[in-house]
């Protein structure tokens, strides 16, 4: 394809327009955060010289008292950290090239057999703590899948 002198006048023309339209000042990018920029200024100066004046025993009366957590709830807690450790402990196993997949697939055994203890010991968990009842479901749910990869051969 040929290039005609009258296709690059039409060209040249645009671009001249472009070059040669007038900006108005305060419109440009950089004059619109330097606005910006002294009205925040200006801001942080006006907060800074009139801090909030508080009394530091202001409300101290209308605290609650706190509950004493009972033998129950410290046992449910140590049995649901022990299974994040143990969870933990697998995740650490499987990602470790110098351990086997029966030593991991041994760990995701114990850890399915202690959630299971747990829903044995504490049978009414999720209504004394439904936190840790949570955590109880969602280790179980981890456990499963995790053995379902292993049989479907995910892990080699």
């Amino acid at each position: 394809m040929k290039i005609r002198p009258d296709m690059i006048d039409g060209v040249r023309q645009d671009q001249q327009d472009k070059t040669n339209r007038i900006r108005k000042p305060g419109t440009e990018f950089g004059d619109i955060l330097n606005k910006e920029m002294q009205g925040t200024e200006q801001a942080q100066k006006s907060q800074a010289t009139a801090p909030p004046i508080m009394n530091p025993l202001f409300g101290v009366g209308q605290a609650a008292p706190v509950s004493s957590v009972s033998a129950v709830d410290q046992t449910a807690a140590r049995q649901v950290d022990g299974l994040v450790d143990q969870m933990e402990r697998y995740a650490a196993t499987l990602g470790d090239p110098s351990a086997s997949l029966k030593d991991a697939y041994g760990e995701l055994e114990q850890l399915s057999q202690s959630v299971d203890r747990i829903r044995e010991q504490l049978p009414d968990l999720g209504e004394k703590a439904p936190g840790l009842s949570a955590v109880v479901d969602e280790m179980d749910a981890l456990a499963a899948t995790e053995q379902f990869k292993f049989n479907r051969g995910d892990y080699q």
